[in-house]
């Protein structure tokens, strides 16, 4: 449980105060789409005037950066000398710590160590319909072209 929330110990299970705090006060059971927001954005202040229901998507609206750093993708370039690191270390070390080092996804690193190789498109992209090998660019050009001549 995220240490910034007060919580209270009810029935020998955790529960975050604010949200225990509305559940009594509404008379039932908060719903999971349902988050309680503290208005005055003082986590600590679990007055029942500071608290209001909202949704996931009202939330992300008063809130635009979190969850930013998981929205986008990140994209890794080694240099050919990263690469051989990255396979002589794979001999001895694990996925994860490898992954850590150069702070990427191990999936990243299992692609450049070779087992799931990446695919290229003739454009240069990587090729997301690995049959054809084709990226989705491409590929979309293919499909109305062809379907223009049908």
């Amino acid at each position: 449980m995220n240490k910034q929330y007060p919580t209270k110990q009810i029935n020998k299970k955790q529960v975050r105060e604010h949200r225990f705090i509305m559940e009594k006060k509404l008379g039932r059971k908060l719903l999971t789409s349902e988050l309680v927001h503290h208005i005055n954005g003082n986590r600590q202040d679990n007055r029942i005037e500071n608290l209001v229901i909202i949704t996931r998507s009202e939330h992300k609206k008063l809130h635009p950066e979190i969850g930013k750093e998981y929205r986008y993708k990140k994209k890794y370039f080694f240099t050919e000398n990263d690469i051989l690191e990255i396979k002589k270390l794979y001999s001895n070390t694990s996925l994860n710590k490898i992954a850590k080092k150069y702070k990427t996804s191990i999936g990243t690193i299992q692609r450049f160590i070779g087992k799931k190789p990446i695919v290229y498109c003739g454009c240069g992209s990587v090729a997301n319909y690995r049959k054809k090998l084709l990226c989705s660019k491409c590929y979309l050009k293919q499909y109305y072209a062809n379907r223009k001549n049908d």
